[in-house]
């Protein structure tokens, strides 16, 4: 899997995970230990957003990434999912 199909499953994943109908449950930030918040998972999806889209815009801003912001994002979107995952128990994430 390409780096730029792991960031929009992790885009993905994110959203499955919070939205519920049209709006998204709210995020503790102490389920990170208070180092993400809310604004910080809202700005990871707003950034990786555009490797779920295919328009000619999205795929130049895609080339603006470097290997490693890439990575970096892909580090990070794997730790606020399975962080998401792990306390998905509760019915609304604490949250």
């Amino acid at each position: 899997m390409t780096t730029t199909e792991q960031l929009a499953t992790l885009n993905n994943c994110i959203e499955y995970l919070l939205k519920e109908g049209k709006n998204f449950k709210a995020v503790d930030s102490s389920l990170f230990y208070d180092y993400i918040n809310e604004n910080d998972i809202r700005r990871f999806r707003q950034e990786t957003q555009v490797f779920r889209h295919h328009s000619k815009e999205s795929i130049e801003e895609r080339k603006l990434w470097i290997e490693s912001k890439r990575e970096f994002y892909i580090r990070l979107g794997l730790l606020i999912v399975m962080n998401l995952i792990n306390n998905s128990t509760t019915e609304s994430f604490i949250f």
